[in-house]
Order: structure tokens, then sequence, then C-alpha cells
């Protein structure tokens, strides 16, 4: 009797334990949102706020963090090949050029005040680009240096966006040159929302919100320039030859520069960069072509142009040129650190 009871008991724990098993994917599906990356989860749930304005729209950076994976960490970069990642995302990118762009609908001034962006002049950024070697690049280029708008925006005022009202500032900063005959934008110091406010737990105003959530809907380099640019240049936008990003410190860029520069010589040049002006020339039939494009640096540009036909024009980027730029005080060397890296798009119809 006791042996029987014994096994019927057993029985019971046995169903009990497989209906558990079955369960249990669900109740993780249940607890978990989805950003829209099958690879990126989230762990909060929808906030039950007075102030949620449309609990269903997606926010911010829309289903996760577009490129993310394009902001590796050193730590990270030593242990795989971001070469072949790139080249793939920089094709990728490129394709959405080959196809049909789109206007943005948030393309005015009014736009970066409403996103609490400021508007303002950079009078370093004259000092700093009124000098040499910028001063000869600008020449050989055939655009007037003199004739530039250094201006900073800073996301620095309450805003909100189709979820949530009064959000924080999140400190976001774009400092950049824009030429009045529309001929050149130079990104000089460039922070975007995300980047500032990624590390940072989620305010008190709006708890177990992600980062990403939490952003104003102006929020990337690309959409901030495009606007910026249209209120300097007006009626000269379709002028714009050279995209320049100036100054890149992100490890992952300067990575791909630097592997760029090294297959250009078949392997002969030193492991770092040391070419300074006019430096190194890729068309589309390099494979770096591709490989720069792909870095968010290279991203951005082509957002710029995807997302903004009526101010840019049909635009498409023919060559990348990069180099590094040295104080009076450096040589070039076979050194990362030494000398600013430099890169430069240009473009044509």
């Amino acid at each position: 009797m006791a042996l029987s009871l014994h096994k019927h008991s057993f029985r019971w724990v046995l169903a009990i334990g497989i209906l558990a098993l079955l369960l249990s994917p669900f109740v993780v599906t249940q607890d978990s949102l989805s950003t829209g990356s099958k690879s990126l989860k989230s762990r909060a749930v929808s906030p039950i706020s007075s102030e949620i304005v449309n609990p269903i729209a997606k926010v911010g950076i829309r289903f996760g963090i577009p490129d993310g994976n394009l902001t590796l960490s050193a730590h990270v970069l030593e242990k795989r090949d971001y070469w072949d990642d790139s080249v793939a995302n920089g094709r990728k990118k490129l394709d959405l050029l080959d196809g049909q762009t789109k206007q943005t609908p948030l393309n005015k001034l009014d736009d970066l005040e409403a996103n609490g962006w400021s508007y303002g002049s950079d009078p370093l950024s004259q000092l700093l680009f009124g000098d040499a070697p910028w001063t000869s690049i600008f020449s050989e280029l055939g655009v007037d240096g003199d004739e530039m708008a250094d201006i900073v925006n800073k996301q620095n005022q309450p805003f909100s966006n189709c979820q949530f009202e009064n959000i924080p500032a999140t400190n976001g900063e774009y400092i950049n040159r824009y030429s009045f005959d529309g001929r050149m934008i130079l990104a000089n110091s460039n922070f975007a929302p995300h980047a500032v406010t990624k590390d940072h737990a989620a305010n008190s105003a709006i708890p177990d919100v992600p980062y990403y959530q939490r952003m104003p809907l102006v929020e990337k380099w690309s959409s901030i320039v495009g606007i910026v640019a249209t209120h300097i240049a007006e009626a000269n936008t379709k002028n714009l030859k050279y995209v320049v990003r100036a100054g890149i410190l992100t490890d992952a860029t300067q990575d791909i520069i630097n592997g760029a520069a090294k297959r250009h010589d078949r392997g002969q040049n030193p492991r770092w960069l040391n070419t300074d002006w006019p430096g190194i020339d890729f068309s589309r039939n390099d494979e770096a072509y591709f490989a720069l494009t792909g870095t968010a640096h290279g991203v951005g540009v082509v957002y710029l142009l995807k997302d903004h036909p009526d101010q840019f024009g049909d635009k498409r980027v023919d060559s990348i040129k990069i180099w590094k730029n040295y104080s009076a005080k450096e040589s070039p060397s076979d050194e990362r650190n030494t000398g600013e890296y430099e890169m430069m798009f240009t473009l044509t119809n």
C-alpha cells in the first residue's frame, strides 16, 4: 500500500514539474519588453504613469539601438574581427541611398526647440579651424574657411516624446561647422543624447524605463545637422560636396581607419595610420570604402543624405579620404595616439 502511494505521488510531482517547464518561457516572454531587436531585450516593464501619452508607441531610438554594435569597447575589439562587420554594415547602409529616399518631416529649426535643443555659436571652433593645417586644406578644397558658421546645439531643456512628457534634459551636444555657400559640413565635437545617458540610471520621474525610450524625437547627429545646415546655407544646401568627420575619438572607427591604411599598402604600412594630408583615398572599388562607411561616423553621413533629399538633393558618396592632422610639436609616426584621426566623404550627384 505504501509503495502504491509512493508511485502515485511521484506521478503527480513529475506532472507538476513538466507543467512548470512548459510555462516558464511564457512567463519570461510576458516579463520582458522587446525593443524590436531579437538580440536586445529590456527587463523593464511598461511604466504606468500619469505622463504616458501613448503606451503603444515606440519612442526615442525606435526598436532599440541602431548600429549599437558599432560602438564597441577597446576590450571587445581585441576579441573579434570588426572589419568584416563594418564592411557588411557599410554595404547595407549604402543600399539605402540606392533605394527610394524619403524626406524626414522633422526638418525645421522649430523642431530643435520643440525637442529641448538650444542653438548658439561656438567661438572655440573658430580658433581651432582658423589655423594650419586646416587653412591650407580649406584652400585646396575651394572652401572659404572664413565663411563658415560654428554652431553648438545642446539638448539642455526638458522635452516630451510620443510616450512621456517633461523628460529631463539628456545633455547631448553637437558642435559642427557649416559653409554659408553649402559646400562643406565639418563635424567637430559630437556627443549624442543616447551616448551621454546610456550609462545613467533611469530618471526618477520615469523609473524602469530604458534610456533609449527617454530620447527626444530629434536626436541623431544627422537630424540635427540636416536642420542647422538648411538654416545656415538656405537655398545653397544642394551645393554640399564635402562632409568631414574631424578629431575622431571612437575606438571602433579608429580601428577601421587603421585597418584601411594597412590594407592600402598591402601590409607594408605601420600598424597605425601615420599619413597626413592629402591622406589616402578610397573609391567604391575598394573594400575599405564600405568598411569606413560602416562605422558610426560613416553611417551618420548616409542618414544625413537619406533623410534630407529635399535639402541636399540626390547625393551619393563618391570617395572617402582618411588622414591625420598633427600639431606643430608632432610629426607623423607609428603611434596610435599621435595626431588626430580625420575622415572626409566627398559627395556627387
